[in-house]
């Protein structure tokens, strides 16, 4: 299981724990604490349909898939001349290819390939300053 560092993290974050998928809600660093389970550790608030608490050696990242990408908000394109999908943001100058984030830009294309949705999210804030969130 890969597992996902803490500094990799932020509040809002997709990850799994148990193949389950949640969003980071709270993030607290390793402290002294009086349950045995969460001593030193580094501890980890997931929200899906309540809270579970979790140390972050229980979470792992969520690939992206097509479906991740789509319920991101981006729009599926095949290509057949090339036999490539490729997945674009309305509004925006992303788009998803073939592992590929690539932002266009008036000098060219920004890409850098990214493996999961955590990468993905905190990539977008970076260059948007505004959450990717699930539609």
């Amino acid at each position: 299981m890969k597992t996902v560092k803490e500094t990799e993290l932020r509040i809002g974050n997709l990850v799994s724990q148990n193949g389950y998928p949640g969003l980071v809600y709270s993030i607290e660093s390793a402290l002294p604490r009086r349950e045995e389970r969460f001593n030193d550790k580094v501890v980890i608030t997931l929200y899906d349909s309540g809270l579970a608490t979790v140390t972050l050696d229980q979470v792992s990242p969520v690939t992206i898939t097509d479906d991740l990408l789509t319920r991101f908000g981006f729009q599926g394109e095949y290509n057949s001349m090339i036999n490539i999908m490729t997945f674009i943001l309305p509004g925006t100058p992303f788009s998803f290819v073939q592992g590929k984030f690539v932002m266009q830009t008036g000098t060219g294309d920004f890409c850098v390939y990214l493996k999961f949705a955590h990468q993905l999210q905190n990539l977008y804030f970076a260059l948007v300053g505004e959450e990717l969130t699930l539609n």
